[in-house]
Formats: C-alpha cells, sequence, structure tokens
C-alpha cells in the first residue's frame, strides 16, 4: 500500500514549482544512477533522451540555481523521485518529466515526474 502512495505521490513530483523555461520529455528510463558522494543527486537516462540534454536528466536536493536552473527539492521529493524512476525502470515504463535543459547539456528535472 505504501508503495501506490509514493507512485501516486511522485505524479504530482515538483508540480508546486513552476519554471520559466521549463519543458517536457517523454521515454522510458534506461539508466538510474545514485551518487555517494553526499550530493544527494540522483542521475537517470531515457530512451529517447531529451532534445538539447546530451549528458544526464537529474533530479537533485538543495535550492538555488544549478548552471541556470532552478533548484527546488528537498529530501522527501528526491526519495519520491527514485522510487518513481525505480518502479518505472523495472517495469519498462514510460514517463513524462517536467525539466530544464541546463547550460551543461545536462537536463535537471525540477517540475515532476509522471508515470505513463
Amino acid at each position: 500500500m505504501n508503495f501506490i502512495k509514493i507512485i501516486l505521490s511522485a505524479i504530482v513530483l515538483f508540480a508546486t514549482s513552476i519554471a520559466v523555461n521549463a519543458e517536457v520529455s517523454s521515454g522510458t528510463v534506461t539508466v538510474l544512477r545514485t551518487t555517494m558522494d553526499g550530493q544527494k543527486t540522483l542521475y537517470f537516462k531515457m530512451n529517447p533522451m531529451p532534445a538539447g540534454v546530451t549528458q544526464w536528466l537529474y533530479v537533485r536536493e538543495g535550492s538555488g540555481n544549478a548552471a541556470g536552473c532552478q533548484l527546488i527539492t528537498d529530501d522527501t521529493m528526491l526519495q519520491l523521485a527514485y522510487s518513481s524512476l525505480l518502479a518505472a525502470k523495472t517495469a519498462a515504463q514510460r514517463i513524462t518529466v517536467g525539466y530544464c535543459a541546463d547550460s551543461n547539456g545536462y537536463g535537471l528535472v525540477n517540475q515532476y515526474i509522471e508515470l505513463d
């Protein structure tokens, strides 16, 4: 039951923030990577990758800016994002993300993750 709550909560992940330069992309999660360096960042790749994202899509805990994109995620949202992405990858389910393509070729997911 908690798993279902996590998935449902993830559908509205980051819905409280509106970024000026938000973009939307859909696909399946092909790679999921977490960091162990204390930065609290979650990286993933999708097929297809969004236009303008040549490196990784990522979710990072914090506030402020990261290469021209707004960071808005706290620890709870980071955990929900991980649960959602892991569930989507395991089930080969399509997702849609609201993201900001940063100036380094990465895509900061700072709007939402929706399991289609």
